[in-house]
């Protein structure tokens, strides 16, 4: 999901876990599919005190096209 405006988009995302209090998602924007170009990357904390919730704040100019990959390393 995500909440744009016209110089950032803030996008968020409920990931669970089964063990622990508390995991880290990394979040990319990519221009292409492969991941080959990421232009923005982010660590999120998720814990269960949130709901297994993380909000990531990505600036810079709006632009179609481009993918977003959620996933914990």
């Amino acid at each position: 999901m995500s909440d744009p405006d016209s110089g950032s988009v803030i996008l968020w995302t409920r990931r669970p876990f089964a063990k622990g209090e508390r995991q880290i998602l990394t979040v990319e924007v990519a221009e292409d599919e492969g991941f080959r170009r990421v232009v923005a990357q982010a660590r999120a904390p998720v814990s269960l005190a949130s709901d297994w919730t993380a909000r990531v704040l990505v600036g810079g100019p709006a632009g179609a096209g481009l993918l977003v990959s959620i996933h914990r390393r």
